[in-house]
């Protein structure tokens, strides 16, 4: 049965420079020696694999002394010889193996930037993460004292006989409530502090973070990692393909070997001292069983990954509409909680109008101001929301948007 080499899309290899781990500065010196010695790994098995084609020169020497018992004499031989066995064509084969180098390479290097993309992300999400647990802390706090506040009202009124005991008591929970609430953000906030040493050896306030914005969803699935890589490893496949297929294929080599010999004996007119060489072609062609078979295998593989390129693009448009609806409901939050804290604004000088006419209590202003702080917050944590899902679209494309600090 013939194989045909496959049809997949050409894909480009625009610069085969090395990636190197940009932006991994704020990350702890372990980790970026860790991505420098992958780069040197890819670079070094590059340079090995596009130079792989070509065989080795055989540099051999020997001696070797004999005696005669029939003619009772001695000789010694001494031989120094150059010897080359190298594959001029192999139908393709030379080609592809180039090309695969090549193509794996690419590979490589996708890998490796989609995963200084992810410690990038990893690091920005610690940070983020820091951020809002303190804004979470913070605002716990203020709706705290405004519980404190409401229970000191519901324990006057309880005690003037104005309200039952469920009332208080339910002042009494509310307050336990967010108690409870602030407990378990200090682990967090704690928590959050851990992740990031993990990563960084900097003070958090020493690490500087840009305003991610929303890059449009063509650039975002052109630019798509995940993507990428596995455009390039249908490349590399199809080049594994076409290698595979040329190593059944008809090979001529070239076979040489130049020696230099000095042959030494008791008897004179046998000496000799020169050299001597030979040159010549070899036509091969293997004959194997599991030719079909193995190039089939070959093919499906590539066949597969391009089918997972399909599916993942697929995938990845999916991810960004959900992203994309996040983050709309966290904007619609943002204006919601924006259009009320003008009317607590509104209140808030209503009420310290009352107080210095002195109908109004002095708790009303400070309720007042702690619900104003705690929605002030909530504008806070939405933002910071909206950052951590535009960082992971953000850190999931390897052509970087440009960023507005």
């Amino acid at each position: 049965m013939a194989i045909h080499p496959l049809t997949l899309p050409t894909i480009f290899i625009l610069s085969l420079a090395p990636l190197h781990a940009e932006g991994l500065d704020d990350l702890a010196p372990t980790l970026q020696a860790v991505q420098q010695h992958k780069q040197s790994e890819i670079d070094t098995a590059y340079d090995k694999l596009k130079y792989d084609w070509l065989s080795p020169l055989s540099l051999s020497a020997t001696w070797q002394q004999n005696h005669s018992a029939a003619t009772d004499t001695d000789s010694t031989t001494s031989s120094l010889a150059l010897t080359l066995s190298q594959d001029i064509f192999r139908s393709g084969g030379i080609y592809y193996a180039i090309q695969y180098a090549n193509s794996k390479y690419a590979y490589d290097q996708t890998a490796l930037g989609q995963e200084n993309a992810a410690l990038q992300l990893e690091l920005v999400t610690a940070v983020l993460n820091l951020r809002l647990a303190e804004a979470q802390l913070a605002q716990s706090d203020h709706r705290l004292k405004s519980r404190e506040i409401e229970l000191l009202i519901k324990r006057r009124q309880y005690e003037a006989g104005d309200v039952d005991i469920t009332q208080l008591n339910n002042a009494i929970m509310d307050r336990n409530s967010e108690q409870k609430t602030q407990l378990g953000l200090k682990t967090s906030l704690h928590n959050a502090k851990i992740a990031l040493k993990r990563l960084s050896d900097r003070d958090p306030e020493q690490i500087s973070l840009p305003t991610f914005t929303l890059t449009d969803k063509a650039s975002y699935l052109n630019q798509s990692y995940t993507v990428a890589a596995l455009r390039r490893q249908a490349q590399m496949q199809n080049d594994q393909y076409r290698l595979t297929r040329a190593a059944y294929l008809p090979a001529l080599a070239l076979n040489a070997q130049y020696a230099q010999t000095d042959y030494r004996s008791d008897l004179a007119a046998a000496e000799y001292n020169g050299n001597n060489y030979y040159v010549g072609l070899q036509l091969s062609l293997p004959l194997d069983f599991t030719t079909s078979a193995t190039l089939e295998n070959t093919k499906a593989t590539a066949l597969k990954v391009q089918a997972q390129t399909l599916d993942k693009q697929r995938e990845e448009d999916a991810a960004y509409e959900e992203a994309q609806t996040r983050i709309a409901t966290y904007r619609d939050y943002i204006d919601l909680t924006k259009s009320n804290l003008a009317l607590y604004d509104e209140l808030i000088n209503a009420a310290e109008a009352g107080v210095k006419a002195g109908y109004r209590p002095g708790y009303d202003v400070e309720t007042l101001r702690h619900t104003k702080a705690v929605d002030e917050y909530e504008i806070t944590i939405n933002e910071l929301n909206i950052q951590l899902e535009l960082a992971k679209l953000h850190y999931q494309t390897s052509t970087r948007s440009p960023l507005t600090n």
